[in-house]
This record gives C-alpha cells, structure tokens and sequence, in this order.
C-alpha cells in the first residue's frame, strides 16, 4: 500500500521491509528515517535505525524519543547506511525526529559524504 506523500517529509520515520542480505528470501519490517523523495519518481531516500548501540563516527543516537514511535532505548540512526526504495515498499509511518535530533542526523549524514566512508545498500 502507497503511503501519502504527505508521510515523505524528510525526518519522518517508517517503517520498511528489510531483506536479509544471505541469499534467502527471509526479511524484517525494521524502521528507517526519510531524508529525502521525489515524488515525480516516487523514490524515498532512508537511513537505517536500530536499538543496537552506536559503533561509529556515524551513528546518532536519538536523544528526543516522542513522537518518533520507537520503543526501544537506544535507538540509533545509522548516517553511513543511506538506501532508496520506491514508496511502495514502505509500510506504515511510525512518527517523526525531533528538529534537534532530525538536524544532527543531517550534520553527520552530509560529514559522511565529505569522507566517503559509504556503506551503500539497495
């Protein structure tokens, strides 16, 4: 089912169907945050969020958790795993970062291309 664009609004957080990356066809509805769509061609740009803790320069912990619709502390948001899906492919709309939060994701996000150390994922 196709989310309404109004749930693109980069800093929203939705939720995703994952595959795994071993060769099954096995996934995992996991969320992520919009940083960017062109509607015209219905593509969503996202970066991965996980309880997991951070592990490098690149990942943000999230300070601020209403309204994000996540429910496990600590949730990071992975800044070096950026992917684009069609809109499709996303699920349901969990919430969104606070501005401080959404604005700091920006930050390491944009350092990240001024490094080129790029995790890519499609």
């Amino acid at each position: 089912m196709k989310l309404p664009v109004s749930t693109y609004i980069s800093g929203t957080i939705v939720d995703v169907d994952f595959p795994y990356h071993d060769g099954n066809e096995k996934s995992k509805v996991r969320p992520a945050v919009v940083i960017s769509y062109d509607d015209s061609v219905t593509n969503v740009a996202l970066l991965q969020v996980t309880s997991h803790t951070p592990r490098t320069e690149f990942d943000y912990e999230i300070s601020d958790y209403e309204g994000t619709g996540l429910y496990k502390e600590p949730s990071v948001v992975r800044c070096n795993c950026v992917f684009s899906i069609p809109n499709t492919e996303m699920l349901q709309k969990r919430g969104v970062l606070s501005r401080k939060d959404f604005n700091s994701v920006m930050i390491i996000y944009r350092f990240r291309h001024i490094t080129k150390k790029d995790v890519e994922h499609n």
